[in-house]
């Protein structure tokens, strides 16, 4: 019972040199970090770290942005709130998830190869139940005269322990495939929700840029048109605290310019100094 090279060698190939193409000079652990650019990571860390500031739902958006603030423009585009709600409660509702049920294990999927590959050379190097130690039991060159069979007990434990140290590897790899798998559907999931948001997005980006004729006015964008509404808010609030001002100076004055009956009876006596009298006293008599 041969095999094609030195078991070490198989087993150093198969869990160390393949790898390697997933992590930083093969650097195995709990710190183990990605041989491939981390930019693409980091952009979808903050897209969602965006997408989930948005409300979740029509009834948490409609909280923060009434319709009633939409009322004039819905008037020239009447779907503009709807699609505005729409789209971005799509975002935070994907990223959301996503954030949830898959970033974790897409920045740190490295964790996921490197423990499995830790584990199995583990249970490949040890020396007294190692799987290479087992194997190269197995392929001594003593045994290859032997009836199948009829092998010494050195031979069938070796074999034994092989059988089950192989066992626990594929149950260890299945389990780790099937992470991956998860996770990798999750990832799909996830773009192909994103590929319809930016579509959505982009629709309402050309909506909210477009030209609009309000009430007879022209305006570059409904962006344009609501910071003409909000200057014009802004104008009229001005114009009328002015107003308020000024009718409040009017009244002040046509006051300080009266004399009523019973202010004149406290005016100042002859001989007397003028604004003698205690404040107070006035002060209760305009009451």
């Amino acid at each position: 019972m041969h095999l094609p090279q030195d078991p070490e060698k198989i087993f150093e190939k198969a869990f160390v040199e393949d790898v390697a193409v997933f992590v930083a000079n093969g650097n195995f652990g709990k710190d183990a970090e990605l041989a491939q650019p981390i930019e693409p990571l980091y952009a979808i860390q903050a897209y969602i770290s965006s997408g989930i500031k948005y409300p979740q739902t029509n009834g948490e958006f409609e909280k923060e942005t009434p319709e009633a603030t939409y009322e004039v423009i819905t008037q020239v585009l009447p779907k503009l709130y709807m699609n505005t709600r729409k789209t971005l409660t799509s975002v935070s509702k994907s990223c959301h998830k996503f954030k949830e049920e898959a970033l974790d294990g897409l920045l740190f999927y490295p964790k996921i190869i490197s423990s499995y590959c830790e584990n199995a050379l583990d249970a490949l190097e040890s020396k007294e139940s190692g799987l290479v130690q087992q194997l190269k039991v197995l392929t001594d060159t003593k045994y290859d005269k032997v009836t199948p069979g009829e092998e010494d007990n050195d031979f069938n434990d070796a074999k034994e322990l092989a059988i089950f140290s192989l066992g626990e590897m594929q149950i260890q790899a299945e389990k780790h495939k099937q992470s991956i798998s998860d996770l990798k559907q999750k990832v799909t999931e996830f773009k192909a929700e994103t590929d319809s948001n930016r579509g959505m997005a982009k629709d309402l980006d050309a909506t909210y840029s477009q030209k609009v004729l309000v009430e007879g006015n022209s305006y570059e964008s409904v962006l344009d048109f609501v910071g003409g509404q909000l200057k014009g808010m802004e104008e009229k609030l001005n114009t009328a605290n002015e107003r308020y001002e000024e009718a409040y100076d009017q009244e002040v004055s046509v006051i300080n310019n009266s004399s009523p009956s019973w202010l004149t009876r406290f005016s100042t006596p002859p001989g007397s100094r003028e604004g003698s009298y205690p404040v107070h006293i006035l002060e209760e008599r305009t009451v």
